[in-house]
């Protein structure tokens, strides 16, 4: 009787969030489109077949192969890393035969056939490198983990040389991707909340590019704008980064105030603890809010009502570069290109000089001179 009753209610559940979802669809917040179903090649992607290489082994390119053997149609031709062992680990966890791992990504690049997708899951010194070793080997699509590089100069250029080879580039800046946010974009381009002026993006314990660097791409997306000063504080580094002692990634906090007038502040302090991201988007008529680890959002329109709506995927970092994958190898032009990339790379070196000025603003774009910083962040 308990099991039934238990099912029962779990049925009725999910036919009260259908229907509130689909009133929503139709209703006052207009807010977007069905639910969509798995992650798949669309067009004429659809009946072809395609071979991704996959740069790093560590966790982040682990989640990337996953998301691809979901994919049908999609053979991952290799994957390689510098580390024996983490290549080993990966490819026993991939069920990949060992002719299929490679410690040397760029012989191995020279020596197989050109890919139709190559995906860069390395620390940051060296993505644009690797990019660079995917073009003269003939990849026709290029993927790199983010930040897009540690240098501004070289993440500049090596989106002009994308651009000139006719090579589609993307910064794997998932949340871009995720259909819940693209729904609250809608929402936003809709006019529910009014025009947006304040973003607060608490993000628990963090650092600056490795977390923070997701949620500046993040502003620039939803606020349909470009920052045009930050005031930051970071703080002093109290030990090795984890991912190497060379990395310098500090937390904190920051203040960017956007071309249109709307300002986003960002606490990643390493006094809040957890890294549990949570944000509010307050327009002139009402307010969204989204709470990520509870994998829901809300919104108040312009009549105060508020409405509950729950994420219709989990924020898993596999589904979630299904996703990428699939509009990537579709065709479909990449919902974060080279140049947002480049956009996000200028927020985080913007941060890191306002902070060695005393907390003073720092105007961006930056001038040549002042993106040199010497830095390096995973």
């Amino acid at each position: 009787m308990g099991n039934t009753t238990s099912l029962a209610r779990q049925v009725v559940g999910r036919l009260r969030q259908e229907v509130r979802r689909r009133y929503l669809e139709a209703g006052e917040a207009g807010w977007g489109k069905p639910a969509p179903g798995p992650a798949r090649l669309l067009g004429p992607s659809a009946s072809q077949s395609f071979r991704v290489g996959v740069i790093g082994a560590g966790p982040q390119g682990l989640a990337q192969c996953q998301g691809l053997q979901a994919l049908r149609g999609v053979e991952i031709a290799g994957i390689a890393d510098i580390n024996p062992a983490r290549l080993s680990t990966a490819g026993g966890r991939l069920g990949l035969p060992a002719q299929n791992c490679f410690e040397d990504a760029a012989q191995w690049l020279e020596e197989t056939t050109p890919l139709d997708l190559l995906c860069v899951a390395t620390t940051a010194p060296t993505h644009v490198m690797l990019g660079r070793v995917g073009i003269q080997t003939g990849a026709k699509r290029i993927l790199l983990e983010k930040p897009i590089d540690v240098s501004l100069h070289e993440a500049r250029g090596f989106v002009a040389e994308c651009r000139g080879a006719g090579i589609p580039l993307a910064v794997n800046y998932s949340r871009r991707w995720m259909p819940d946010y693209r729904a609250i974009k809608r929402c936003i381009g809709k006019g529910v909340i009014g025009a947006p002026r304040s973003l607060a993006i608490i993000l628990g314990k963090g650092e600056l590019a490795m977390h923070g660097s997701h949620f500046f791409d993040l502003s620039r997306y939803l606020l349909g704008s470009e920052p045009e000063w930050v005031v930051a504080h970071l703080e002093p580094p109290t030990g090795a980064n984890s991912r190497g002692a060379n990395f310098e990634d500090p937390a904190g906090f920051c203040l960017f105030s956007f071309q249109n007038g709307a300002r986003a502040y960002f606490d990643f302090s390493s006094d809040l603890q957890l890294k549990d991201p949570f944000l509010t988007i307050k327009g002139t008529l009402g307010r969204i809010t989204v709470d990520e680890p509870r994998q829901f959002w809300t919104f108040q329109s312009r009549s105060q009502r508020v409405w509950t709506v729950p994420f219709v995927e989990a924020m898993k970092a596999s589904t979630l570069f299904a996703r990428v994958a699939a509009e990537l190898l579709s065709d479909t032009p990449p919902a974060s290109e080279g140049a947002d990339g480049v956009a996000a790379l200028e927020m985080i070196l913007a941060a890191h000089l306002s902070h060695r000025r005393g907390h003073q603003p720092v105007t961006l774009p930056l001038a040549s001179g002042e993106a040199d910083l010497g830095l390096e962040f995973p």
